[in-house]
């Protein structure tokens, strides 16, 4: 049972993360500029706004005056999430650190040195995605 909640957990996480990166990928190629501010990622021209709240990211779209469109990802715990904004206005990144307390085998051979990475000492980029924004128009593409 225990294998079976796990299985089921990483088949989550990578699931929202899958559906997160297809989002995220539109929304930033469609818009032409964004802003951060802390753990908030803010598309204008969209009516989008991306909030990181510890492992879990929000995504609201204003639609029009009266609807809100939300969607919610829950990544597995220990996760961290964050913007990397060094390219602002041009491009945007997105980084999902796993921490090292996050259970998974590692893929690296034994090693009896004691700085060798190990899983239980070296974090996990689950996902590192960068974005250029307004990329549709550039190219003459409509979403």
């Amino acid at each position: 049972m225990k294998l079976s909640k796990q299985m089921h957990s990483r088949q989550a996480h990578q699931t929202n993360l899958t559906r997160l990166t297809r989002m995220i990928r539109d929304d930033a190629r469609t818009a032409d500029k964004a802003s951060v501010d802390g753990q908030t990622l803010t598309l204008p021209s969209l009516d989008v706004v991306y909030q990181i709240d510890g492992s879990v990211i929000q995504r609201t779209e204003e639609i029009d005056a009266s609807t809100t469109r939300t969607d919610v990802f829950e990544l597995q715990p220990g996760s961290r999430v964050h913007w990397i904004e060094t390219e602002l206005p041009t491009a945007i990144t997105l980084q999902v650190k796993r921490s090292s307390g996050t259970p998974i085998p590692s893929r690296l051979p034994p090693s009896d040195d004691p700085n060798a990475a190990s899983s239980d000492t070296t974090d996990r980029n689950d996902l590192h995605l960068r974005m250029e924004l307004n990329r549709y128009a550039r190219f003459g593409v409509k979403p």
